[in-house]
């Protein structure tokens, strides 16, 4: 079973990689939830798809979110001129970035590899609005968007604070909103309130 598995895959991972991982005390039963670590994760069947499917979700994010910030210079000037971010801008802005995080993204294992680009951005879009979903799902999604831009600030040290809030802003509420458009024909809105982009 499954805890068998984890107490083999942790035998092999002690003998082989001893410097990196903690010997286990014998245990006579199923692992309590509060011990379990990474590896187990990792070893257990029931968890390893759903944990393999988050990590890939958390890539097309990640690339998702850099692209957004390589696109910066023409998010601030249409959302400083009109204070907000058109529904067309924002589907070209996905469409733009999508397409070019695809070619850092490991295609196979999300499942579009070989389809036509146009596919593989369209496959990439529903993925991500399925994540932001769940995100929602689970909680308010802006702690972990506010960690996220402080993540990103040690990355992008070049781009100040209020650009990267607005990238959070996006996230947060143009996203969903856009997502929202395209899946339930709800109205899109794509205002940028200044006072967000001030609340550091």
């Amino acid at each position: 079973g499954s805890a068998e598995a984890v107490r083999v895959g942790h035998a092999f991972l002690e003998a082989e990689y001893a410097q990196y991982v903690r010997p286990r005390e014998a245990a006579s039963g199923p692992l309590p939830v509060s011990e379990i670590t990474l590896v187990d994760v990792l070893l257990m069947d029931e968890l390893r798809a759903d944990f393999e499917r988050q990590a890939l979700d958390l890539l097309v994010f990640d690339a998702l979110y850099d692209e957004v910030i390589a696109s910066l210079a023409t998010i601030a000037a249409e959302a400083n001129e009109a204070r907000e971010l058109s529904r067309a801008a924002m589907g070209r802005l996905l469409e733009k970035a999508l397409s070019q995080a695809s070619a850092r993204l490991p295609l196979a294992r999300l499942g579009v590899d070989g389809e036509e680009p146009g596919q593989v951005v369209d496959a990439l879009r529903d993925r991500l609005f399925d994540w932001l979903d769940d995100l929602r799902a689970s909680g308010s999604p802006d702690a972990f968007l506010k960690n996220v831009e402080e993540w990103k600030k040690a990355g992008f040290p070049h781009i100040s604070d209020a650009l990267l809030v607005v990238v959070t802003v996006l996230f947060e509420r143009l996203v969903p909103s856009y997502a929202a458009t395209l899946r339930d024909n709800k109205k899109y809105d794509g205002r940028i309130n200044p006072r967000n982009i001030g609340r550091r």
